[in-house]
C-alpha cells in the first residue's frame, strides 16, 4: 500500500516536471531564434530598426505564449468537464498541431504570434488534463 502511494507521488511529480520542461523549452527555443539575422530579416523586417528587433517586439513574441496559457487555463477545465478529458485532449492536440504548423510556415510576424498563442493554449490545458487524470 505504501509502495503504491510513493509511486503515485513520483508519477505526479514527473508530470509536473515535464510540464515545467515544456514551458521552459518553448520559451528557451524562441530566445535562440530571436537573435538570428534570418529571422529578423524575414519576420520582423517591418518592425526592426538597425537590424535588431525592439524590446517590445521581443516581449510580444515571448509573452504571447503565456497569454495562450492563460486562455488555456480558463477554457481547459470547462472543456474537460463538458466534453470529457479524452476528446478535449484530442481537440487541443489538433489546435497545437495547427499552431506548430503556423509557426513553422511563418512568413510574417502575425503568423508567429498566432502560432505561439495556439501552442500556449495547449500547453496549459494538456498539463491540466494529465495531472487531473493521475490525481483523481
Amino acid at each position: 500500500m505504501i509502495c503504491g502511494k510513493i509511486f503515485k507521488i513520483y508519477l505526479v511529480s514527473s508530470y509536473a516536471a515535464i510540464g515545467g520542461f515544456i514551458f521552459g523549452y518553448h520559451t528557451g527555443v524562441i530566445s535562440g531564434i530571436l537573435p538570428m539575422p534570418e529571422f529578423n530579416h524575414m519576420i520582423c523586417s517591418d518592425t526592426i530598426i538597425y537590424d535588431e528587433p525592439s524590446n517590445y517586439l521581443i516581449v510580444l513574441i515571448v509573452g504571447i505564449l503565456l497569454l495562450g496559457c492563460f486562455v488555456g487555463s480558463l477554457i481547459g477545465g470547462q472543456t474537460g468537464d463538458r466534453f470529457s478529458r479524452k476528446y478535449s485532449i484530442f481537440v487541443f492536440a489538433i489546435i497545437f498541431t495547427i499552431g506548430a504548423a503556423i509557426q513553422t510556415a511563418a512568413q510574417k510576424l502575425a503568423m508567429i504570434l498566432v502560432g505561439r498563442f495556439l501552442a500556449g493554449i495547449l500547453q496549459f490545458s494538456f498539463s491540466l488534463f494529465s495531472l487531473r487524470r493521475i490525481c483523481l
